[in-house]
């Protein structure tokens, strides 16, 4: 269980899953085995990042880890680092926008504005779990959307993360370079987003946008 700044790693859980563990306050898919695609930075001829936005209903939350399904590649490495990024997109109305780094609201909000690099060894598919801690654990604005991307260098196959190949999440979408992948937004990664509601006025350095 690999544990860095700000995050901890959590592989080989629920091989084959056909829904995820707990209680996620949003899911991208509810099984996340039905999802048959595989993506990695090698994908659409080549990229660098892999994202899917989501969008907090209800009520502020306090971020405590995101669930993924995936699977394979070699592995995280010299030349084949994955970071994680978040980025508050401000009020969308969900699947726009098409190309979302204009719509970002002042920094990555992972690792004091650079992110957080995590190692990944080659699993079975199934979740893997990033559990955050500290600043880490960011406050998620009802009414927003956000981005969470993985980041990797062009053209290496660290992960495979499952996408479906139809729309089955509303408030979001899949992208890859922060350009929807089939340039209609039909397609959506699978992710789960485990959060804690809060009535902290805080808003872990995100500048509200009303």
């Amino acid at each position: 269980m690999p544990v860095f700044a700000g995050v901890t790693v959590v592989q080989n859980m629920l091989p084959g899953a056909t829904n995820w563990p707990g209680n996620p306050i949003i899911s991208t898919v509810t099984n996340p085995a039905s999802t048959s695609v595989v993506e990695s930075f090698d994908g659409g001829g080549g990229n660098t990042n892999l994202s899917e936005t989501f969008t907090v209903s209800n009520t502020n939350s306090t971020l405590t880890a995101i669930d993924i399904y995936a699977s394979g590649g070699s592995g995280t490495g010299s030349g084949t680092n994955i970071t994680l990024n978040l980025y508050d997109l401000g009020p969308q109305t969900a699947p726009t926008p098409s190309l979302y780094g204009g719509s970002i609201i002042g920094s990555n909000l992972f690792g004091a504005g650079t992110g957080l690099s995590i190692n990944y060894v080659s699993q079975a598919t199934g979740i893997l779990e990033f559990n955050f801690t500290g600043t880490d654990q960011v406050t998620l604005i009802n009414g927003h959307m956000y981005a969470f991307e993985l980041t990797g260098a062009l053209n290496t196959t660290p992960i495979f993360w499952q996408r479906g190949t139809n729309d089955t999440y509303a408030g979001g979408a899949a992208y890859r370079n922060q350009s929807w992948i089939n340039g209609n937004s039909a397609r959506d990664f699978a992710m789960a987003i485990y959060a804690t509601a809060t009535t902290n006025a805080s808003m872990s350095g995100q500048r509200a946008i009303k």
